[in-house]
């Protein structure tokens, strides 16, 4: 995705995780990334370390495809790079900030193609994260995983410690006490293959806990990603019944999805849980995201 260096340049990293100094503090909450390309004089051979200067981009991308495939949206989190594969890992710091995010875009290309950023105190340390890698944070070890299938740029993290995984939506939306884990499907990125790679890496941490962003600690990973899948597993037969019926216009799948998920969460849950469940996670957005995938993968 080209684009031009914008007159006011974003001095922190990536999103509202990380940090800002100066003017740019207000744009902050705005930031979809940054863009980071290597300055070949600053590699340190040691531990593969490269100074890069960054350049921000946000409003006024959202709503395009990534040279990677990703929509890029208000909350998409993730570095451009001229050169590394789409989905390397990068560690990158900024003063005592860090974070861990995927490559999901090329670039940049500002200042007549120069790895220049228009504020000279923007600087960015970044190195490339190996699988597994341990990186410390605040006196603890984290260990560091790729784990696309909700999302391209979804990172999973283990707290050594306490054995607690935090994964994002990889995971699903799970309420309550309950036992029921709803799969996030939402398009544009849902890759099946590749989600169930990401639960093979999550398992294989054996955490204690898994820490679901927006719905807090649940013990017992291997039956709550089972859980999550075997929905996921009916979800898809649905869509891809919907889809084979020609006749049908895509309005009227969705619809039709959308009854018949929410019926099974009314015969699970009840009424008023299942209504829950579909304002966290809503079944329209759940039907466009898996046929989208199907689609994608029609001969």
């Amino acid at each position: 995705m080209r684009r031009s260096p914008r007159t006011t340049t974003l001095v922190c990293t990536l999103a509202a995780t990380l940090c800002a100094a100066g003017p740019a503090a207000s744009a902050l909450a705005e930031t979809g990334g940054a863009s980071a390309a290597p300055s070949p004089a600053s590699t340190s051979p040691a531990r593969g370390l490269t100074k890069a200067l960054a350049t921000w981009f946000g409003p006024g991308f959202y709503g395009q495809t990534t040279a990677c495939g990703q929509l890029l949206e208000p909350a998409t989190i993730g570095v451009a790079n001229r050169t590394l594969p789409c989905g390397t890992l990068v560690r990158v710091s900024y003063h005592r900030h860090r974070l861990v995010v995927p490559v999901i875009d090329r670039g940049p290309y500002a200042h007549n193609e120069m790895n220049h950023d228009t504020n000279a105190h923007a600087h960015l340390r970044a190195a490339i994260v190996g699988p597994s890698e341990t990186i410390p944070v605040v006196g603890r070890e984290l260990k560091v995983e790729y784990t696309p299938g909700h999302a391209s740029h979804h990172v999973s993290y283990l707290d050594t410690s306490s054995r607690v995984a935090f994964v994002g939506d990889t995971a699903g939306i799970r309420r309550g006490s309950g036992a029921f884990v709803m799969p996030p499907t939402p398009p544009p990125d849902i890759d099946l293959v590749a989600w169930r790679e990401s639960e093979r890496k999550i398992l294989a941490w054996e955490p204690d806990t898994l820490f679901l962003t927006h719905f807090g600690p649940y013990h017992g990973a291997r039956p709550h990603l089972q859980a999550m899948f075997e929905t996921l597993a009916e979800w898809n037969r649905i869509v891809r019944r919907l889809l084979a019926d020609a006749r049908a216009t895509d309005e009227d799948r969705q619809a039709r999805f959308v009854d018949e998920a929410f019926q099974d969460l009314r015969r699970r849950l009840g009424d008023t849980e299942a209504a829950d469940y579909t304002k966290a996670g809503g079944l329209n957005f759940s039907y466009n995201g898996l046929a989208r995938y199907w689609r994608k993968r029609a001969p």
